[in-house]
């Protein structure tokens, strides 16, 4: 961050001294490379996938479009969709269900394959974006479920 003031005045002593290097970009060797227009489809988490994929997936699209889930309660009577906003990689050993959430002080986790996921802030269907502390207040995680399809 401290590298642009005097990245900026290089920059303006070349363009003043008319020296400026152009370079081809049609005959670089480089690939160009084009990111896929963002739906819902493609902003839906993939529970299936690494931890890391995981938690680099809900950070690169927070604050929008926003990566979400769909939760499924105990009874298999009602699903909703759940925003998460932020997230976390954290150590915490669990014998649980893969997909199940846990809480723990005040927290949301979710065992995975390869560790576990903190969920720091959230949104259910037709609720207000909050963290995780003031979600549980008001809201049983453990009857619920992520849905890995």
């Amino acid at each position: 961050m401290l590298a642009g003031g005097p990245l900026i005045l290089k920059t303006i002593n070349i363009l003043s001294n008319g020296e400026p290097s152009l370079i081809d970009q049609e005959n670089t060797n480089q690939k160009v490379s084009y990111a896929p227009k963002l739906n819902k489809e493609n902003t839906k988490i993939l529970w299936h996938k690494n931890i890391d994929v995981i938690h680099n997936h809900i950070r690169g699209l927070s604050p929008f479009p926003v990566a979400w889930t769909t939760i499924r309660h105990k009874d298999h009577k009602q699903e909703k969709l759940l925003k998460i906003y932020s997230a976390e990689k954290v150590q915490f050993p669990s014998k649980d269900k893969i997909g199940w959430f846990q809480t723990s002080d005040k927290r949301i986790l979710v065992q995975l394959a390869d560790g576990a996921l903190q969920i720091n802030e959230l949104q259910l269907e037709g609720k207000k974006r909050m963290s995780a502390s003031a979600f549980l207040a008001g809201f049983p995680v453990e009857d619920w479920e992520l849905i890995f399809d």
